[in-house]
């Protein structure tokens, strides 16, 4: 009968240096994974610090902002031969008074339609040849006032700009929230 157990302690201890290994192994493993490239700067234990990394927002074709009461659409992406640009902006009439009067844009024929209150409908037509435009570019200036208090927000829709080939594309949008 001691023999039984001389082997069940060898098999016992053999079985937890084998179990040991595998865990040194594995450990090893995820280590050299995550720490050999950039990968580990993003490996957190805590879900608020993943939240304070720093992240590359990729925005809209065509954005708001928003400084010293003014709304200023901007392009995010490059525009080549542009003939004209179109859009539509959104928002509470409630809340604020959007003036179209300054619209700003050097050469180009501009028509706003505001059939229904809340929505502009804004189309810059250049008046010599195509331009390019490149990113980051002030497309439109328009002015705002405050009317009440209030949650308000600027949502650009039905974007769109047509090339010196008259090929019309759609452009992505986006909207700002006060």
């Amino acid at each position: 009968m001691n023999d039984f157990f001389e082997r069940y302690k060898k098999k016992r201890i053999l079985n937890h240096l084998a179990v040991f290994g595998l865990a040194f192994t594995f450990a090893l493993w995820v280590h050299m994974t995550l720490f050999s490239g950039n990968t580990g700067q993003y490996i957190t234990a805590s879900v608020l610090d993943i939240g304070q990394q720093e992240q590359e927002v990729q925005k809209a074709d065509i954005y708001a902002e928003l400084k010293d009461g003014i709304l200023i659409i901007r392009n995010s992406q490059d525009i080549t031969s542009l003939e004209d640009i179109s859009f539509t902006i959104a928002y509470n009439p409630e809340l604020w008074i959007l003036s179209t009067e300054e619209l700003w844009w050097l050469e180009v024929e501009a028509q706003t339609q505001e059939n229904e209150a809340g929505l502009i409908f804004i189309q810059l037509m250049l008046l010599d040849e195509a331009q390019d435009l490149p990113a980051g570019s002030r497309i439109a200036r328009l002015p705002y006032q405050d009317k009440a208090e209030g949650r308000q927000f600027f949502n650009i829709i039905q974007a769109s700009f047509t090339d010196s080939n008259w090929e019309i594309f759609l452009l992505t949008s986006s909207w700002i929230e006060l």
